[in-house]
């Protein structure tokens, strides 16, 4: 099952990148469907995160510790900020408020890279 965790942390960190290319492309030119398929992809994120927890408690059997607790709702924390601020972008029809979502996905990114890393070398 070693390969299930390792499958799926690299499918969140590839995502969450393409989130951040998605949301940047969107900052310089605020074009509709760019930022649609970004604030998409961060709801995948939410669906991702949620079916790995699922997977880490029902089928590895992993015990439920208070940290990764407070990490993984960090983690959706953050999710939900940036699709708080993409749809802002939507509905103000201004990208001042996109530099938030970025923010918020690059700290998504930076996670997801020590996930990998952690899950890979340890």
């Amino acid at each position: 099952m070693q390969i299930v965790d390792i499958i799926l942390h690299v499918l969140l960190f590839v995502t969450a990148c393409t989130v951040l290319g998605f949301l940047i492309k969107a900052s310089s030119t605020p074009k509709l469907p760019t930022l649609n398929r970004g604030i998409l992809l961060l709801y995948l994120l939410i669906a991702l995160e949620i079916a790995h927890d699922a997977i880490a408690f029902l089928v590895m059997k992993e015990g439920v510790d208070d940290d990764l607790i407070t990490l993984r709702a960090l983690i959706l924390a953050l999710v939900a900020t940036a699709i708080y601020y993409a749809t802002k972008v939507k509905r103000t029809k201004s990208t001042e408020p996109i530099g938030a979502a970025i923010i918020c996905t690059v700290w998504l990114v930076i996670v997801y890279a020590m996930g990998v890393f952690f899950v890979i070398f340890w």
